[in-house]
């Protein structure tokens, strides 16, 4: 398991809300395929992590691709969650 140190300073996060991330330059194909052409629900823009790069944002709770989420930290929108979509065959 990966473990992150998020630093925050924003002092008005709204911790109800939640925002994912897909790490778009390992899940690229996944990306694609579900969160464009299937669901529609990825937002247009991106998260970015000195790690992961670039991260495809979705405000989907209930994603019917996801195979497991982590907590990644917390932004102005709220809680940050990484999302691991279901590998393509």
């Amino acid at each position: 398991m990966v473990e992150f140190k998020i630093r925050t300073r924003f002092k008005n996060i709204n911790m109800k809300n939640k925002i994912f991330g897909i790490a778009y330059s390992i899940q690229k194909k996944e990306v694609e395929t579900y969160c464009f052409h299937k669901c529609g629900q990825v937002l247009f823009g991106a998260l970015v992590d000195k790690q992961l790069g670039e991260l495809a944002p979705c405000k989907e709770e209930k994603c019917p691709f996801e195979e497991k989420r982590m907590k990644l930290g917390t932004s102005r929108e709220g809680i940050v969650w990484l999302r691991k979509l279901i590998p393509l065959k």
